[in-house]
């Protein structure tokens, strides 16, 4: 599923998901759209990609530059502390928790964290999550989304 997460004055939030239409048109339409973006960059041409309308490409900025809040889900064991350690580091790279979601436990021994971070950076974000990885009360890879506003 696809899901796009609109905030406006009038009628406040809204969220609209449906079925993508599949990995082939996705890829197609994706690699469509930086065949373009590459045939315009070195000129000083406009660029007109699907809606979207500038006067001319500005530079290219490495990703780990790019700062931007983050969707974060760590699977880790349920038992006193586990927050403590996956925040502490994430303080350490300077990424501030806006919100934390934790379920209660029922069968399985792991249980979900699901975090939004404030705005940090991506070089920041991937140090952390490399770091939280390893630790012994995590069962499997966190799951990361950078969230565009």
């Amino acid at each position: 599923y696809n899901a796009v997460y609109l905030k406006a004055d009038l009628v406040g939030e809204m969220l609209f998901y449906g079925r993508g239409a599949g990995k082939n048109p996705t890829t197609s339409a994706l690699v469509s759209d930086l065949v373009e973006l590459a045939r315009f960059y070195n000129n000083d041409n406009r660029v007109f990609l699907g809606y979207y309308m500038n006067s001319k490409i500005e530079g290219l900025v490495d990703i780990n530059e790019i700062s931007s809040r983050y969707y974060i889900r760590f699977m880790a064991v349920d038992k006193p502390g586990v927050l403590a350690r996956i925040s502490g580091i994430l303080g350490k790279y300077n990424i501030s928790i806006a919100s934390v979601t934790q379920k209660e436990r029922r069968k399985a021994k792991a249980v979900p964290i699901v975090m939004m971070t404030h705005e940090a950076k991506e070089s920041n974000m991937k140090k952390a999550l490399s770091e939280i990885k390893k630790l012994d009360i995590i069962t499997a890879t966190p799951v990361s989304i950078r969230v565009e506003e």
